[in-house]
């Protein structure tokens, strides 16, 4: 077993090693703007209200030269004398600052946007007080630079506070939540890219926990309760690979697939981050991603005396063939017990064939989705999900079809109001959606 392990691991290093040594590199390095980032809402709106077109952002999240193209195209459309908002401008200025690098590899355009922090650091009082190393380059808090190698660091520092009060509580909640870490991205030569998201957090207040260690809470993956507050860290990390049109991550991080806004039926990012390698390739206006990903089973399952591993594998192909539609189709395994299947590892095997050929002892489902824009100001989108399904059983409501479906219309400049925008979504699963015979091969991750 072991000689069959690296037989495969050898052939899969040969094949990667080739695509991205051998392939023509036309484009620098690349890393992945944290889905959180407010540019994906920008993005949208922006293509629904005809500025852009065959935006592929329902398979997340995107890259910085992703962002930095469609940046530009917004650039081309205010030069053709396509107009924006006095919001919608602002927010372009700073995201022309904020992806400086990448439009400067792309386009001659200098970017004139000064942000409030470089006006204090030029200030009378900024010269004096912050040294020259500090914001050097009026963005990063520090940026180096060393031949080939480029790091970008920041601090995270954040502190939120929550007063609840309502009929139903006999006295009002209060909630704090600190956060601090460090933020670092880097690139060394034209291949290498990667990121380092370190952060700490505490909660307390009036809440009680649990007074116990190694816990899952509030879909936050790794917790420690100590009764009075509880404490966890969440680290992302990962490097990527990247000869132009295809690009190669290994490390700790989430995704997002689906045009959904509150949620995503098959991959959300509700759940901590995993580890996985991911495969994508985006030509034209086609994207292929495939994802092999490592999971965390909670509470822990052990099976003679080892603990039992889970894992998923996962690929989405997103193709916009026309400025109005965008389509999405994508599948998904998950599977236990072993940490290495080469059926799972191929990234054009059929999942669902490939998942039946094993035994059908793993959890698959399959999904679509579409966005439609048939005119200025509107989209119209949904996806449906397939985890088990029999056609001569379609409208008998039996448990063993179990399905799930969104439907979203999405309105901007609502009443030409700039900036009132409207979106009316909705979802319905059947029940034992995700669910499945193995307890360890259930549709979670850390619980």
């Amino acid at each position: 077993m072991a000689d069959k392990w690296r037989y495969y691991v050898r052939i899969c290093a040969f094949w990667y090693g080739f695509w991205f040594i051998f392939l023509p590199s036309l484009q620098s390095q690349d890393v992945y703007v944290p889905l959180r980032h407010w540019v994906y809402a920008y993005l949208e709106r922006l293509e629904t209200k005809g500025i852009i077109h065959q935006v592929k952002n329902s398979t997340r999240p995107l890259t910085r030269q992703e962002i930095a193209g469609y940046v530009e195209k917004i650039y081309r459309q205010l030069d053709q004398g396509v107009t924006l908002n006095r919001v919608e401008q602002h927010q372009l200025e700073f995201l022309g600052f904020e992806f400086r690098d990448e439009l400067e590899r792309r386009t001659k355009r200098k970017n004139q946007y000064c942000s409030r922090l470089a006006r204090l650091k030029h200030s009378r009082f900024g010269n004096r007080l912050i040294p020259g190393w500090i914001y050097e380059n009026n963005r990063n808090f520090i940026a180096w630079h060393y031949k080939k190698l480029n790091l970008y660091a920041d601090p995270v520092l954040r502190f939120r506070h929550q007063y609840i009060s309502g009929d139903s509580l006999p006295a009002i909640r209060k909630l704090f939540h600190t956060t601090n870490g460090f933020y670092l991205r880097g690139d060394f030569g034209s291949y290498i890219g990667f990121v380092i998201d370190v952060r700490d957090n505490k909660e307390w207040g009036t809440t009680r926990y649990p007074v116990k260690h190694n816990i899952s809470y509030n879909h936050l993956g790794f917790v420690n309760a100590y009764g009075t507050h509880i404490y966890h860290d969440e680290t992302v990390a990962y490097f990527t690979i990247q000869s132009r049109p295809a690009l190669l991550q290994f490390g700790k991080d989430v995704n997002r697939w689906g045009p959904g806004y509150r949620g995503a039926l098959i991959l959300s990012d509700n759940a901590t981050s995993y580890d996985f390698f991911k495969f994508q390739f985006n030509y034209w206006n086609i994207k292929f991603t495939s994802i092999y990903a490592f999971l965390q089973p909670y509470p822990r399952v052990f099976e003679n005396n080892r603990e039992v591993s889970k894992g998923f594998t996962a690929h989405r192909l997103e193709i916009a063939p026309f400025r109005w539609i965008d389509l999405g189709l994508h599948e998904i395994v998950i599977f236990g017990r072993r940490t290495f299947e080469p059926a799972y590892f191929n990234p054009i095997m059929f999942y669902r064939s490939a998942e039946h050929y094993l035994g059908s002892k793993d959890n698959a489902a399959i999904g679509m989705d579409a966005e439609i824009f048939p005119i200025r100001d509107l989209k119209l989108y949904g996806e449906l999900l397939i985890d088990d399904l029999t056609t001569s059983k379609l409208g008998d409501n039996w448990f063993g079809n179990k399905l799930g479906y969104l439907a979203g219309i999405f309105f901007t400049d609502l009443f030409t109001i700039d900036n009132l925008d409207l979106r009316v979504e909705y979802a319905r699963l059947r029940p034992y959606v995700y669910s499945h015979k193995d307890s360890v091969t259930t549709y979670k991750h850390f619980g």
